[in-house]
């Protein structure tokens, strides 16, 4: 059996004390305005005790909030990439960036589109009306085997060496299918450290937490592998 170390245990330690005492700031914060009980009556779910059979729910919360939004997000947002004012102007610098900035900017809003950017902010939107709402945006990539694992690395002049001396090798893995990615985060699996405020400069660190099935993450190279064997799936 894999032992712990010692910086990692107290490392592991350190962080489940941050995340718990973060929980602990956001279930007051969530008891103090309700979210729950407000997320329930969104759902219809406003019988206060009545048999159902003399209950009928008009579910007004939810109709108003479904009348606002269009309100709250009502165009496609268009992106601009503009060159800032130079006091030294060069005409074929300037031809060039501006080339740059067509092609970036058409590719941002080709982005928008393909990623469903004003369907998953309105989602968000909502997400806001009760806790916070949460849109992600990062980088993915697949990995697979790569063929010329262990080669040396090499160009024109020959072997590349690091900055040890050391001849440089390809990968065990490469990547493939890069691609950005936009992903809505339920309030409830996003955390800031306890001390964090509205302004992102106050925020010391932020958490959010992964589901995925136990085979998913047998396969994802940043697991401790024997970490792993100890769990069960769900």
């Amino acid at each position: 059996m894999a032992k712990i170390s010692q910086k990692a245990q107290t490392y592991q330690e350190k962080w489940e004390w941050n995340i718990h005492r973060a929980k602990g700031v956001r279930k007051n914060w969530k008891d103090l305005f309700r979210v729950d009980l407000a997320r329930d009556f969104f759902d219809g779910k406003q019988n206060p005790g009545y048999p159902a059979e003399e209950w009928i729910t008009i579910n007004k919360i939810y109709a108003h909030l479904k009348a606002q939004l269009p309100a709250q997000y009502a165009a496609d947002p268009y992106f601009y990439v503009k060159l800032r004012r130079s006091f030294a102007p060069n005409p074929f610098q300037i031809a060039l960036w501006e080339k740059r900035g067509k092609i970036r900017q058409s590719y941002l809003n080709y982005l928008k589109e393909e990623l469903r950017l004003k369907e998953k902010v309105r989602v968000c939107i909502m997400d806001a009306h009760f806790a916070y709402g949460i849109l992600k945006v990062h980088y993915k990539a697949d990995t697979v085997d790569n063929p010329d694992a262990g080669d040396f690395i090499s160009d024109e002049n020959g072997v590349l060496y690091d900055d040890d001396g050391l001849p440089l090798t390809e990968p065990d893995t490469i990547p493939i299918n890069e691609r950005y990615v936009l992903t809505r985060v339920h309030p409830d699996d996003f955390l800031w450290d306890e001390d964090a405020s509205t302004l992102y400069d106050t925020w010391n660190w932020v958490a959010q937490c992964i589901r995925m099935p136990l085979s998913e993450a047998k396969k994802d190279p940043r697991y401790n592998k024997a970490a792993l064997r100890k769990l069960e799936g769900k």
